[in-house]
C-alpha cells in the first residue's frame, strides 16, 4: 500500500511540475508564443537535433529528385512547423471558443453530418498533418447529437497520459485506448445511436505480421486496415479531413467523403485514404510528421515532387 501511495505522489509531482509552468505559458497570446516557437527551432534542430537523422532519411527517400538544398529547406520548414505545434497544443489550456473559431475553418460537414441524421456510425480519418489536435474544433459543426470518440495510443507513463488528456479536455470528445477499440465500437453500434470515431492511420503498424501493404509517397508501406474491416462490419461512413495551412496558425478543414478505390484489390477504402492522404501532405509537404519512423521495411521507390514550399508568413 505504502509503495502505491509512494508511487501515486511521484507521478502526482510530476504531473503538477509540467502542468503548472504550461498554463503559464497557455496565457500568452499565440503571437508571443510563435516567437518562443522560434527560440524552440533553434533549439530543437541545431542543438538537440531531434530526430535529424530520421527526418533527413524519410525526406530524402520520398523526395530524392530534390536538390540537397532543397530537401534541407523541406526539413527546416517541418521543424518550424513541429515547434509550432506544440506552443499550439499547449494554448488549449488557454484559448476561447470565440479564437478557435476564427482559426479553424471547416467546410463539408453536410457529409457528416448527413450520415448521423441517418443514424450512421462515421469514421473519421486524417493523418499526423498540420495540427491534428486542433482537428476536434470539427465538433462544434455537428448538428446532431453524437458523441466523438478519439482513438489514441496511451504514453508510457501515467503523468504524461495525464497530461495529455487534460490538454485535450478543451473539446467535449471522447478518448478510447487504440487497444480497446474494436470491441467498443461493436458495443456503440449495438446501442443503435449514431456516433464518431476519429483515426489517425498514417503510423506504422504496432504488429510485424498484422498488416498489409500499398504504395504511398512513392514507397512501398505497410498499412493498418482495421478501421475498414470494423467500417465494413458496421455500416460506417468514411470521411477524410484534408487539412490545409493558411497561414501560421490558421487552418482550413475539408470534410470529404472516401470513396472506395475501383478495383479488385482488397481495403479499396483503406487504399483511398492513404491516396488522399498522400495529395494533402504533396501540398503542403512541411505540415506532415516526417520525425516519425514510418518506413521500417520496403524498398525504395520512384520519388515524388512536392509542391513549392509556401513563403513563411507571420502570425496574429
Amino acid at each position: 500500500m505504502a509503495r502505491n501511495e509512494t508511487a501515486y505522489m511521484t507521478e502526482s509531482i510530476k504531473y503538477y511540475a509540467a502542468l503548472l509552468p504550461l498554463k503559464a505559458l497557455a496565457c500568452l497570446p499565440l503571437c508571443v508564443l510563435y516567437g518562443l516557437s522560434d527560440v524552440i527551432y533553434l533549439l530543437v534542430y541545431y542543438v538537440g537535433r531531434y530526430r535529424r537523422r530520421i527526418t533527413r532519411s524519410n525526406i530524402e527517400r520520398v523526395f530524392p529528385n530534390l536538390s540537397v538544398g532543397e530537401q534541407r529547406r523541406l526539413e527546416r520548414a517541418f521543424y518550424h512547423h513541429l515547434c509550432d505545434l506544440v506552443v499550439e497544443i499547449v494554448k488549449l489550456l488557454h484559448i476561447s471558443e470565440a479564437e478557435m473559431a476564427r482559426r479553424v475553418e471547416v467546410s463539408g460537414m453536410e457529409h457528416v453530418n448527413k450520415a448521423l441524421e441517418e443514424n450512421r456510425p462515421v469514421f473519421i480519418m486524417l493523418g499526423h498533418l498540420g495540427n491534428w489536435e486542433w482537428v476536434q474544433q470539427l465538433e462544434r459543426h455537428m448538428t446532431v447529437e453524437a458523441p466523438v470518440h478519439n482513438i489514441y495510443r496511451p504514453t508510457r507513463t501515467k503523468w504524461s497520459n495525464r497530461l495529455i488528456t487534460h490538454i485535450r479536455s478543451h473539446f467535449p470528445g471522447l478518448y478510447l485506448p487504440q487497444a480497446y477499440t474494436f470491441r467498443s465500437v461493436l458495443r456503440f453500434a449495438k446501442e443503435g445511436k449514431p456516433f464518431v470515431v476519429s483515426f489517425i492511420a498514417d503510423q506504422h503498424p504496432n504488429s510485424v505480421t498484422m498488416y498489409h501493404k500499398t504504395q504511398f509517397l512513392g514507397q512501398e508501406t505497410p498499412f493498418v486496415a482495421g478501421p475498414e474491416e470494423l467500417g465494413q462490419r458496421i455500416g460506417a461512413t468514411y470521411i477524410y479531413i484534408n487539412v490545409r495551412v493558411r497561414k501560421r496558425g490558421y487552418y482550413h478543414l475539408d470534410c470529404r467523403p472516401v470513396t472506395p478505390v475501383a478495383d479488385e484489390r482488397p481495403y479499396p477504402f483503406t487504399r483511398a485514404y492513404m491516396q488522399m492522404m498522400e495529395a494533402n501532405i504533396l501540398e503542403q509537404p512541411e505540415q506532415w510528421l516526417w520525425s516519425h519512423r514510418r518506413w521500417l521495411q520496403g524498398r525504395k521507390r520512384e520519388g515524388l515532387s512536392p509542391l513549392p514550399l509556401p513563403v513563411r508568413e507571420g502570425s496574429n
